[in-house]
């Protein structure tokens, strides 16, 4: 398999996720090309706890830590995402799903899976700012095995 990077946007980074299938196995990954016109300094590293769901419409926590330069950014909305196989999970309430960065830089949410997946299925949250014309991202694979 070859993979081949889609159309760029020099305002964003953009996310490519890669999923392969072998048999019943699964398993993706995340490719963020950076834009060449992003401002520098600025990231979003996302985690999830759990990063595996085992239960159908299990919950994880999902927290996007923002930093401009290594400095943590307070009161930055951060956007919340779902991609993936359906069905793909949500976040409590309406789309779209926001959380406002704290003290540490850190906006929380809680991601609930969706419904039954079959093992090695897999769903992709992705957590975006914009500063000024750009948006920054950064995402986490949430796994069903």
């Amino acid at each position: 398999m070859t993979y081949t990077a889609g159309l760029t946007n020099p305002t964003q980074n953009i996310t490519d996720t890669v999923r392969a299938t072998s048999g019943s196995a699964a398993s993706a990954v995340a490719i963020t090309r950076t834009g060449s016109a992003v401002t520098p300094g600025y990231v979003v590293t996302v985690t999830a706890v759990p990063s595996t769901l085992t239960a159908d419409n299990a919950n994880s926590i999902i927290t996007a830590n923002v930093k401009n330069d290594g400095t943590a950014v307070i009161g930055q909305v951060v956007t919340f995402t779902v991609t993936g196989t359906a069905p793909t999970g949500t976040f409590p309430g309406a789309a779209p799903w926001t959380a406002t960065t704290d003290a540490s830089g850190n906006a929380v949410n809680t991601f609930t899976g969706g419904g039954a997946h079959p093992t090695g299925e897999t769903n992709v949250v992705t957590a975006t700012i914009t500063v000024g014309a750009a948006n920054y991202s950064g995402n986490v694979i949430i796994t069903y095995p």
